[in-house]
């Protein structure tokens, strides 16, 4: 599949000072590259309120992702306790 990464996300990944959450966020990087379809991807759950919307879990980071066909947009990574306040 296609990752794409959106201002937001990026902007997030930077403020990151973790080394180990930053090299496991690479690691999930280029297991969306390489997965064929969503199921392949570790720890993601597509929610079922919003459709097309989803997280991948790392550590107690969340990644909220956008599915839509043949692509998943990385939409933001926040902390579990505050990333369902801003997303989807």
């Amino acid at each position: 599949m296609i990752a794409k990464s959106s201002k937001r996300f990026l902007r997030e990944v930077e403020k990151i000072k973790s080394a180990e959450l930053i090299d496991e966020i690479l690691f999930v990087l280029e297991e969306i590259e390489q997965a064929k379809n969503t199921n392949e991807i570790t720890g993601l759950k597509l929610f079922t309120t919003h459709i097309g919307y989803g997280r991948i879990r790392v550590n107690d980071y969340r990644i909220g992702i956008q599915v839509s066909a043949g692509a998943i947009t990385l939409k933001t990574v926040l902390h579990r306790s505050v990333v369902y306040k801003y997303f989807p």
